[in-house]
């Protein structure tokens, strides 16, 4: 059901990384536990058992079958390979954002945790968390 309603999870072409004309915003970036953007260093450690993906739904450079551009939330997808809890900085903390956890792989509550960019989401060990961003 989550695939089906985002169509950024979804794209037909991959993502190319790069910055979209001007916008200042990414495709696809991904993020250490600080909430700051990983650096060639960062995926060479050997010790790194945590990562963060966010996945930019205003920056879908692809149109639907009326020629119109595809729109879509910007998720975060966290991902925690650790046998500890690990406190994750939610990335953005320049520019207001809120984040709401729509998914956590460690918790059974359906229920919606809102948090603002910079705020730590406690990530609990092997899991997966999915966050929905709303500026």
């Amino acid at each position: 059901a989550l695939r089906r309603a985002h169509p950024v999870l979804r794209r037909r072409r991959f993502f190319a990384g790069r910055k979209i004309r001007g916008e200042g915003v990414q495709d696809i970036a991904w993020f250490d536990p600080s909430g700051v953007e990983m650096t060639d260093a960062g995926w060479a450690s050997e010790h790194v058992r945590c990562i963060g993906v966010k996945l930019s739904g205003d920056a879908i450079s692809e149109t639907n079958e009326r020629g119109e551009r595809i729109i879509d939330d910007t998720l975060l997808i966290l991902f925690n390979a650790h046998d500890a809890t690990v406190p994750f900085t939610l990335p953005g903390a320049d520019e207001p954002a809120e984040w709401t956890a729509i998914l956590d792989t460690a918790r059974v509550s359906r229920e919606h945790r809102r948090l603002a960019s910079g705020d730590q989401y406690l990530l609990e060990s092997r899991s997966l968390a999915l966050l929905r961003l709303r500026r």
